[in-house]
């Protein structure tokens, strides 16, 4: 057990690329619900909301904290960001702040589909993106440096992220563009699934053969056998799945996600 509680509180290679993808997927999510804010006060507050994500995982990650303890310093720096940012106390006072943003929690997700876009700093419509940019990066961010099979869960975690603002966003999507005889309906909203489904399909054959490459080094300093790379039919088979599952990504995105999106539609009191 301890041996496996100093593995988790450990930084490295593994660590540095679970970070760098859920950077990317939380950078391709902001750009998807840019559309629903489209204020200078949503970059603020994702910005803020991604920097403490970060600090609360490598903090959560270094200590091996529980999942109560991070959930509850989550909590705690969320009420901050909310009466800082989404909905500041400074404008409408500590009772009224308060309460809109304890209420946002759970009607705000509604508001969203029927107020007509761009909200801005509309009443508590940013309790949303707050929940969103600061559950999201620190779920995926934790989950992706776990050496157990469960780092697979930070997969849908970040999609989760990215299909807020596909989920929310405006129901009319920008005019179709023709790429040689296929007609994009969706073309922005493709292009950030697209993205989205290659990061993915990128980290996940990245963190295999980083784990396989960890696991011969153990195997190597515990026996004393150097190792020598060797290139041949498996590295064929590998680049040539990794090639596939980046077109099988490219499609699904072209086709699935105009779809979704154009099947999506807000109804505006």
């Amino acid at each position: 057990m301890k041996a496996r509680r100093v593995a988790r509180g450990t930084f490295g290679r593994i660590e540095a690329g679970g970070a760098l993808y859920v950077a990317a997927m939380t950078a391709l999510a902001a750009v998807a619900a840019w559309p629903i804010y489209a204020s200078i006060t949503y970059l603020v507050l994702v910005g803020g909301c991604v920097a403490a994500a970060a600090v609360l995982a490598v903090r959560a990650h270094r200590s091996c904290w529980r999942g109560g303890i991070t959930a509850a310093a989550a909590a705690a720096v969320a009420l901050v960001l909310g009466l800082v940012v989404a909905v500041p106390v400074y404008r409408v006072g500590p009772v009224r702040g308060l309460t809109q943003f304890l209420a946002g929690l759970f009607t705000a997700w509604k508001d969203l589909v029927t107020v007509e876009l761009p909200v801005g700093e509309y009443r508590n419509l940013l309790v949303p993106a707050l929940v969103v940019f600061l559950a999201g990066p620190l779920a995926a961010l934790l989950l992706s440096w776990r050496r157990t099979r469960s780092f697979v869960a930070a997969v849908p975690v970040a999609l989760a992220i990215q299909w807020f603002g596909l989920g929310f966003g405006p129901d009319a999507p920008a005019r179709p563009v023709r790429l040689g005889g296929l007609a994009v309906a969706a073309p922005r909203e493709a292009v950030l699934g697209g993205l989205g489904l290659l990061l993915c399909a990128g980290w996940l054959a990245w963190r295999a053969r980083a784990e396989r490459t960890e696991a011969l080094h153990r195997a190597a300093q515990a026996s004393g056998v150097r190792l020598t790379r060797v290139r041949g039919t498996a590295a064929l088979r590998s680049a040539a799945l990794a090639w596939l599952m980046v077109g099988v990504a490219a499609a699904v995105a072209l086709l699935a996600t105009p779809l979704v999106a154009s099947g999506l539609q807000r109804d505006v009191l």
